[in-house]
């Protein structure tokens, strides 16, 4: 099949990543694949089969870069468009429309602002949820109905690393508002207090954003009370997957949760709306609907996060090994492939319908 990916940026994200290895296993199950975004850093990691176009969406610009999307599927004649976030989802909506060809659009956050549009509720063929609790909420986007289907995210399998650092955290993510005021809190209200027990302890801080600056403020001001780095902040990394892999324990949800814990690194549940619990194999079926946030939970409180953090700590070793086991688990139920087939049984079905 000759399929195209809209998404809005190709830097470090969840949908980025996403559609990243979705495009790579897509070519390896023999389709061509084409990707329109505005180029970023991942794009260096696109096998050499996919073709990516440089294209800036904007709701400024929006009937100029329609109608190039239009023209871009009549020349390279795609079959279908899958679309993920908001404005690809609103132009994957109405181009399918005009150009008569199936649309797959995925919400990864939020439906009342991914499907905000009623064109983008009621034009895509199938809208896939990556979370249980999204597809199961209230909101308008109900009336997506029976065109909504469950499908999570897929994840590369990764190799344990042997030369991890049991002291260390990691919180992994695009720095915009949101996780900036979680890693702020972490450093500024988290770490003074963590450091007191364990001096060794360090936390390393892996993405880019518009709040990176802010964080390296906040960073360097508690390195020198320290005395030592203790806050790295690495800014962008091309391949994030080593470093989460040397890592004690993994701060984080979504994406950042899956490919830890198929490296077998600890994960604690946490994002700017809900602080859970370490992922283990008795809540595993919890997470594992909720595409791994603690759903239902109270929002991040630092004195809480310290605590879970000290658990961690008093016992690095007990924590290593129920990720391991967890493991498996991941494996059988996120593999890239497994995802990505039923994916594609989805493009199948929509393309055999419109012939």
């Amino acid at each position: 099949m000759r399929i195209l990916y809209l998404v809005h940026s190709f830097n470090y994200g969840g949908a980025e990543n996403h559609v990243l290895d979705l495009a790579n296993s897509m070519t390896v199950m023999g389709n061509e694949v084409f990707i329109l975004t505005r180029k970023g850093r991942l794009a260096e990691r696109l096998k050499d089969e996919v073709t990516i176009s440089d294209l800036k969406m904007s709701d400024l610009l929006f009937p100029l870069v329609l109608l190039r999307i239009c023209r871009f599927i009549r020349r390279n004649r795609i079959e279908i468009i899958h679309a993920h976030k908001r404005l690809p989802i609103l132009l994957a909506s109405l181009a399918g429309k005009i150009m008569k060809i199936p649309v797959v659009a995925t919400v990864h956050g939020q439906p009342r602002i991914d499907l905000r549009s009623p064109f983008s509720r009621r034009f895509p063929d199938r809208v896939i949820f990556v979370s249980r609790r999204l597809l199961n909420g209230k909101g308008s986007y109900r009336e997506v109905g029976e065109r909504a289907l469950f499908i999570q995210n897929g994840v590369e399998a990764t190799d344990p690393a042997e030369n991890r650092d049991p002291a260390s955290l990691c919180y992994i993510s695009r720095i915009d508002r949101k996780h900036s005021s979680v890693i702020g809190m972490v450093i500024k209200e988290v770490m003074p207090e963590i450091i007191k027990f364990f001096p060794g302890i360090s936390f390393h801080i892996l993405g880019d954003g518009e709040f990176l600056d802010e964080l390296r403020q906040y960073g360097a001001k508690f390195n020198a009370e320290a005395g030592r780095e203790a806050c790295v902040i690495h800014g962008y990394v091309k391949d994030v997957k080593p470093v989460a892999a040397r890592a004690g324990l993994v701060l984080g949800v979504g994406r950042v949760a899956l490919e830890s814990l198929v490296a077998g690194v600890p994960v604690l549940s946490v994002n700017s709306e809900f602080l859970g619990d370490f992922i283990t194999r008795e809540n595993y079926s919890f997470f594992k609907a909720n595409n791994f946030v603690a759903a239902g939970n109270d929002p991040p409180d630092a004195s809480r996060l310290r605590d879970l953090i000290l658990l961690y700590l008093s016992n690095p070793g007990g924590f290593r090994e129920e990720a391991l086991a967890l493991r498996e688990n991941i494996l059988s139920d996120f593999g890239i492939m497994k995802i990505s087939g039923q994916i594609l049984e989805v493009y199948r079905q929509l393309s055999a319908i419109t012939r």
